[in-house]
């Protein structure tokens, strides 16, 4: 999947853009240093989804979008089995307190219907963490 997606990445226009390996739940990664984080197709494999998301948060700066894209609830249990899936998708109200969670301000959630519904919910870092820290200390 990496190298797919690396070779699509590869086309006039794309330099900007990144594919990297990593643990997801300790990127190696500057705190505020990316304007945009995409988690796609993860979550639902998660021990810990909120990690995750708290994780993808760090690395965003003031003004960052934080992507996630994942499956819907459903009820196709052969899939947590089968598929090793420890979450049976998530709810908009589930991803909205991980993004809250996170210090991040969700949007609205897009549906893209199929077998198995995928949702896209976007999120903007709206503040500076490292600044909102220093407050939080002064108070």
């Amino acid at each position: 999947m990496l190298a797919l997606a690396r070779a699509r990445l590869a086309k006039p226009g794309l330099a900007h853009c990144a594919v990297r390996l990593a643990d997801m739940y300790r990127l190696p990664l500057a705190d505020a240093s990316y304007d945009t984080a995409v988690l796609q197709m993860v979550l639902h494999y998660a021990e810990d989804p909120a990690g995750a998301v708290t994780e993808a948060a760090r690395v965003l700066r003031a003004g960052g979008k934080l992507i996630v894209i994942d499956l819907a609830p459903h009820a196709r249990d052969d899939l947590t089995a089968k598929r090793a899936h420890r979450w049976a998708g998530f709810s908009d109200a589930a991803i909205h307190q991980l993004l809250t969670d996170a210090g991040l301000d969700p949007g609205e959630a897009v549906t893209i219907p199929g077998p198995l519904d995928v949702r896209i919910w976007c999120a903007t870092r709206m503040h500076d963490a490292a600044a909102t820290a220093t407050l939080e200390h002064v108070n």
